[in-house]
């Protein structure tokens, strides 16, 4: 489960605001959705994707467990006066909530083993699955591997399940700003997977980070993704 702070929560909503991730993922997935759609955002976050995705569809349930992260999204619709997201507080896969959907996204959250029993619970014959294809953790200072979660292991699991699905990859940027080297510091040490990490130099940040000659954010990390996204139809199985 995802560990969420002051800080994660901090970085998560200026790499939102900072990075096109977002609508590089609407842009992925095009024809999947229409403005007829009612989409579920399953673990919204701090609901970047529905934000992006709230003009080219009728509504989204955006669900997220931490209440500061939905929260955060009721501002962010008010500022941007949106007003067809439903933010919900409650576990996805735990809880029963109470709205309708045709197509639920899982965006880098959950795994197959979970995921699939939701969508049979909730009728949901289309899902779609965002993993990383990359294997390397983006945020870890020494990039350690992820072999577990990544779009290979679904696509094996999908197949040896008998799960019709379709997939499509995009490479998106998806770096982080901060506002100092204290602020990259804790971001590294917050994320590191390697672990024992030592302290790290300014000269170290710097072999990884880039000035921007902004105020707000006078560093970034640049760091792309590929993605892919997994278009799943569940009809076939509910039908067995």
């Amino acid at each position: 489960m995802y560990l969420w702070t002051d800080d994660t929560l901090r970085w998560m909503i200026a790499a939102t605001r900072y990075t096109p991730l977002y609508t590089g993922i609407t842009s992925l997935l095009g024809d999947i959705i229409s403005s007829e759609s009612i989409v579920c955002d399953a673990g919204c976050g701090t609901g970047g994707l529905s934000l992006a995705l709230a003009p080219k569809v009728q509504k989204i349930v955006a669900v997220d467990s931490e209440r500061r992260a939905i929260d955060i999204l009721k501002g962010e619709m008010k500022n941007a006066h949106i007003s067809n997201i439903v933010p919900i507080c409650a576990d996805i896969f735990g809880d029963k909530i109470s709205e309708s959907f045709d197509t639920m996204i899982f965006c880098r959250f959950g795994r197959l083993p979970e995921i699939l029993p939701t969508a049979y619970r909730y009728g949901c014959e289309k899902i779609v699955i965002i993993k990383q294809k990359n294997r390397k953790h983006r945020f870890d200072f020494q990039q350690t591997v992820n072999e577990r979660n990544s779009s290979d292991a679904l696509l094996q699991q999908l197949d040896e399940a008998a799960i019709p699905y379709e997939s499509r990859t995009g490479v998106f940027e998806s770096g982080q700003p901060f506002t100092s080297l204290a602020d990259a510091r804790a971001f590294f040490k917050a994320y590191d997977k390697s672990g024992g990490q030592e302290e790290l130099s300014d000269a170290l940040l710097m072999e990884r980070i880039i000035p921007t000659g902004k105020e707000e954010f006078p560093y970034h990390l640049p760091a792309q993704v590929e993605l892919c996204a997994v278009i799943c139809n569940l009809k076939p199985c509910m039908e067995r």
